[in-house]
């Protein structure tokens, strides 16, 4: 059985709920996500900065219907905690 990521698995996950942009910064975090993502046909819109992300995501929400999450992953959660 081959080895599925969790960046997989969520990417999936968006694209059933009918995302098409998500919005955050690439770094070595979110590597695979962003990647699967984008195999998902899921466009990802990263910015200079994490702030500036969700005031983009939460500007794009109100002016365009569908789902437009910020991807941010709290600090407990990320690998750079461990």
């Amino acid at each position: 059985m081959p080895e599925t990521s969790g960046g997989a698995i969520i990417a999936r996950m968006l694209e059933q709920e009918g995302v098409e942009n998500c919005f955050g910064i690439v770094d070595g975090t979110y590597t695979q996500l962003f990647a699967h993502c984008v195999e998902q046909g899921i466009e990802m819109v990263s910015p200079r900065h994490e702030a500036i992300a969700a005031h983009m995501a939460g500007a794009y929400a109100r002016l365009t219907p569908g789902v437009h999450p910020p991807c941010k992953i709290p600090p407990r959660f990320s690998p750079a905690s461990r």
